[in-house]
């Protein structure tokens, strides 16, 4: 059973989650208490896309370190909004340090457009200024239209950036998004310019819920570009910068 459990742990390392899946339940049909193996196995599910089939596996346990963040993230891809704010809420009152429970929680609320508690719950993350919540909380300023609060913030994020690297491709795009909502165009075409310019991206990779890369921030930097262009009355300028929008979301 050792080398079982050995080879299914070198597979799961190398994120070989197929093969990982197989051991993992050849395991648990010989050894069903194994709780490592099963979260391993709900972490394989997880990984492939599978998320009715990790919420099977995280089901069958019952209490475990990490459970909690493993459930609620299976929750929120089946777009299970409530039932993972009810697991996660708990979860974040017992252990307030957990910055990952609170981007979580703060995420579900905001999908279920709860945006003041999605506030409150970033809000002692704000005050140590971590940088995700502070990027967090000026999003949900934006889609509350608090705009001169999320301009603030944006502008400090940009104040926090490290020497050396470029500004942040989000950071600058929304600042564009805010002066192109506030009739500013020379103001909006200039951060769209700096972000489509920009290789540097607030989130890590690793960051579960966000949909940023490169590509994806320059796609809406152009079609937000188009839309600048098309109210001065470039409309070439903006059918190209649209067409260069459309073709990076292929």
């Amino acid at each position: 059973m050792q080398a079982r459990l050995y080879l299914a742990g070198n597979l799961f390392a190398a994120g070989k989650w197929s093969q990982a899946v197989t051991e993992y339940r050849d395991i648990l049909l010989r050894v069903p208490g194994d709780v490592g193996s099963r979260m391993n196995l709900a972490r394989a599910y997880i990984a492939l896309g599978s998320f009715s089939e990790a919420m099977k596996e995280l089901d069958a346990i019952k209490a475990s370190t990490g459970l909690d963040e493993l459930r609620a993230e299976a929750l929120c891809h089946l777009q299970q909004y409530d039932r993972a704010i009810a697991v996660l809420r708990p979860s974040v009152e017992r252990d307030p340090s957990n910055v990952e429970l609170q981007l979580m929680l703060s995420f579900c609320y905001v999908k279920l457009e709860q945006f003041s508690p999605a506030m409150e719950t970033l809000q002692p993350l704000v005050e140590s200024q971590s940088i995700l919540p502070l990027f967090e909380t000026a999003v949900i300023a934006i889609q509350r239209q608090m705009f001169d609060r999320a301009e603030s913030i944006l502008l400090e994020l940009l104040e926090m950036k490290e020497d050396g690297t470029d500004e942040s491709a989000e950071v600058l795009y929304y600042l564009g998004w805010i002066a192109f909502q506030r009739d500013q165009y020379p103001e909006a075409r200039n951060f769209v310019h700096r972000s489509l310019q920009s290789e540097s991206l607030l989130f890590s990779p690793r960051m579960r819920f966000s949909s940023s890369t490169i590509q994806h921030v320059a796609s809406e930097g152009w079609l937000l570009l188009g839309k600048i262009c098309f109210v001065e009355g470039h409309f070439l300028a903006a059918f190209d910068a649209w067409s260069q929008g459309l073709s990076r979301h292929r």
